[in-house]
């Protein structure tokens, strides 16, 4: 089994059930695969569970204190790099009872006849008995998520997934410990070149998802952090932009073509500077500038330019220089947060997954 080609299920578990020894058992009676669960500091009353799994067969591997979904990930990942030197790649699955048996191993065939593609486990949340928050979470993620790459997928919080050996390096580089590494690993693979499919999986809800750990609230503002601090940079800046963008209109310039030209010029010379520094330093966490100034010097300069033109075309529509100028902007928001996400403040890793994704299989 050492020198199995077989993909290698990994099972992240925090206090789990007597769910994840049936799991376990029913992969293990149906065909000898490899499990690797990690028990991520569940504590001295889950003992019995992971005892449970080693008998069945199962690699337990342990956190002494909670660590979060995504340590746990990249723990095993890790293990399974050096222990299972050909295998095809990994699959991930839930310990909370949301993956069947059939789901796990059909995602496992899949990705054995293609181990070049990333495959997703994806649920149909338009079916009866999915909680209204789960539909709609989902939804607003999955905007977020085609807003931010450019990718449509109908469920971007699967943690059913087939990864390929060699993007192994892209999760164990991708950020966060915690739910926002899968939501991170799948930004960064759906930016790279690697082939990414889908397989329609079972959808399977408890009564108020008792056994899920992820926190709405607070996990959730984990996995957007990114486009939120964009949001919040973009806002701040908008407002600086737009007040600049009054004084000038008002008290400088005037409302002709040229003058409300010259007024966003001037307002945006003021706010793109200080838009540079805020998503330099806060957004995407640079601690060097680079060349970033420099592509972001053509970024603003085509955004402003086209910001100005716009303005001037649309005024003569609206009649209102402020309201052609907040939509215009605002249309332009979403195509910015992508160009310096993928281009300009992409920092090493960007160049680490060129890499990556030529590691051998």
């Amino acid at each position: 089994m050492m020198n199995s080609t077989k993909a290698i299920i990994i099972i992240p578990a925090y206090q789990p059930d007597k769910r994840l020894i049936r799991l376990a058992r029913h992969l293990f009676e149906k065909e000898k695969r490899v499990i690797v669960a990690v028990d991520d500091g569940s504590g001295p009353d889950y003992t019995w569970v992971f005892e449970g799994l080693k008998e069945i067969g199962v690699i337990v591997l342990t956190h002494r204190e909670n660590k979060g979904k995504g340590a746990a990930l990249k723990t095993a990942v890790s293990y399974c790099k050096r222990h299972f030197p050909i295998s095809t790649g990994w699959v991930t699955a839930d310990a909370d009872g949301q993956h069947t048996p059939e789901d796990i191993t059909a995602l496992c065939d899949a990705l054995e006849k293609h181990p070049r593609t990333l495959m997703l486990g994806v649920r149909d949340f338009s079916q009866k008995g999915v909680p209204l928050k789960s539909r709609w979470g989902n939804r607003i993620s999955s905007l977020v998520f085609y807003l931010a790459t450019g990718c449509r997928l109908k469920d971007t919080q699967t943690g059913l997934r087939g990864i390929p050996r060699g993007m192994s390096g892209m999760l164990l580089n991708a950020k966060g410990d915690r739910f926002e590494l899968e939501a991170n690993f799948l930004m960064d693979a759906a930016q790279s070149d690697w082939e990414l499919e889908t397989i329609p999986i079972s959808v399977i809800y408890e009564a108020g998802n008792p056994t899920s750990h992820f926190n709405p609230v607070k996990d959730g503002f984990r996995v957007f952090s990114g486009m939120i601090r964009f949001t919040c940079s973009s806002l701040i800046c908008s407002g600086v932009d737009l007040l600049l963008f009054w004084v000038a209109e008002h008290f400088i310039f005037g409302t002709a073509a040229t003058g409300l030209i010259l007024a966003t010029v001037c307002a945006r010379i003021c706010s793109g500077t200080f838009n540079f520094i805020l998503n330099h330093r806060w957004v995407f966490k640079r601690g060097d500038t680079g060349f970033e100034w420099l592509k972001y010097l053509a970024l603003f300069l085509a955004q402003m330019g086209m910001s100005g033109l716009l303005v001037a075309a649309l005024y003569q529509v609206t009649g209102t220089a402020t309201i052609a100028k907040i939509i215009v902007d605002g249309s332009l928001f979403f195509i910015s947060y992508w160009i310096q996400k993928q281009f300009i403040f992409c920092d090493a890793k960007q160049t680490e997954r060129a890499a990556v994704k030529h590691e051998p299989y």
